[in-house]
């Protein structure tokens, strides 16, 4: 079995401001083109709940990182910061791609929620398709109209636009919101790996998996050996 790659959770949430983002972005953006373009290249995986939320993870990381790359060159030049050459326009464009990109957050939700369903409950792949598609529709909606409610608030920061909070602002509102409260969520899709027995492997983007089955085999074990 391969090991997860780190890609598969949001990798913008541990960017520190003062990194350079063609540095910090470098391996996070290939991993995530890796498991889109190996996803998109086996056609039995398109149909497949897991692969298709995989796949969403991996498309709101890779645009996140496209516009940490991009970095300060998308700051306004008369905000007088470091490699400022941008303007306010696409500072805008650059808040609109960091707040979609967190869509990355509630995909790992529907992960978890996913990975419940098929290893406590017992659903099949078959059962899993209104999840899938209602998944898809939720998340990709209340990302985009987060994305486009923001643009009022999205402001210059050291090497970045995006939503801010006081003395910017007058209000913290915007940023619990856009940030604080969509970032809650992500603990919950954590994988309680605690529980997992030592020596079980770590789950596998690519299942080769029978008809039927929506996670990977391994998974559905260590969900048995939890219920004993």
């Amino acid at each position: 079995p391969t090991r997860a790659l780190p890609s598969a959770l949001p990798a913008h949430h541990h960017h520190h401001p003062h990194d350079h983002p063609h540095q910090h972005q470098r391996c996070p953006q290939q991993g995530s083109s890796f498991i889109i373009v190996s996803i998109l290249r086996d056609p039995s995986q398109w149909g497949r709940t897991y692969q298709q939320l995989m796949l969403g993870v991996s498309a709101c990381d890779l645009i996140g990182s496209i516009a940490y790359i991009f970095g300060s060159f998308f700051l306004p030049e008369e905000s007088e910061l470091f490699e400022a050459s941008g303007t306010e326009t696409t500072c805008k464009i650059q808040g609109v791609m960091l707040q979609f990109s967190f869509s990355s957050w509630f995909y790992n939700l529907a992960l978890s929620v996913n990975f419940w369903l098929a290893v406590s409950r017992g659903w099949r792949e078959s059962q899993l398709g209104m999840f899938r598609r209602m998944s898809h529709a939720t998340i990709l909606t209340v990302g985009l109209v987060m994305a486009i409610a923001g643009i009022r608030y999205y402001e210059p920061l050291l090497n970045s636009c995006y939503v801010t909070g006081p003395p910017l602002l007058e209000s913290w509102i915007p940023l619990l919101v856009f940030n604080l409260i969509p970032l809650s969520l992500s603990p919950c899709s954590e994988p309680r790996r605690q529980r997992s027995p030592p020596s079980a492997p770590c789950f596998s983007w690519k299942s080769h998996l029978p008809d039927g089955d929506s996670v990977p085999r391994n998974s559905r074990r260590i969900g048995k050996q939890e219920t004993m």
